[in-house]
């Protein structure tokens, strides 16, 4: 059975700049902009979408997001906002990786469309990046959870780059 969507975190600060290569590869053109102080994607329900569910990921182009992070947070509860009155209770965002710990967040979302691998880059910064899963928990009926049980995280170097490579499998339809 496939894995439900992937989702990917970039903890750091000051400009993300996130270019993929990925044998399901994402889209040419960057996601949409928002107007808002903080980056658009800071909050995991607000996660940019690389490809809309179903839909055939580009296997030519390279996507590049160039993102200033400088006043992006971390959750407290990732199901808040949500956009409604009350909002449910998630797990807090996770802000290490190994012994390396960040405090800002911006978050992409990658619906895979076959089996493959997936190469997400970053410059600009000394930053992280994660890669989860997200979970099958019956609990959740509206919002997925990030599995933290499988997650695939990189923190190389001091130095302004880093580069995850991992496997992905093609979601359920």
């Amino acid at each position: 059975m496939g894995q439900r969507i992937r989702k990917w975190v970039f903890g750091g600060a000051v400009v993300a700049v996130l270019g993929l290569s990925v044998s399901a590869s994402a889209p040419a053109a960057p996601p949409s902009g928002c107007a808002n102080a903080a980056p658009c994607n800071d909050n995991y329900l607000s996660s940019l979408e690389l490809n809309t569910p179903g839909t055939r990921l580009n296997r030519t182009s390279t996507m590049k997001d160039v993102r200033n992070t400088s006043t992006a947070t971390v959750q407290p509860n990732i199901f808040n906002p949500c956009g409604q009155t009350t909002c449910p209770q998630g797990p807090p965002e996770i802000t290490n990786c190994g012994a390396v710990s960040y405090g800002k967040t911006v978050w992409y979302d990658l619906q895979p469309d076959i089996d493959g691998t997936i190469s997400v880059r970053t410059s600009g910064f000394d930053n992280v990046i994660t890669l989860y899963r997200y979970s099958n928990d019956p609990r959740s009926a509206s919002y997925l959870v990030p599995d933290s049980a499988h997650r695939d995280c990189v923190h190389q170097s001091a130095f302004p780059s880093e580069q995850l490579v991992a496997p992905v499998k093609k979601g359920p339809s």
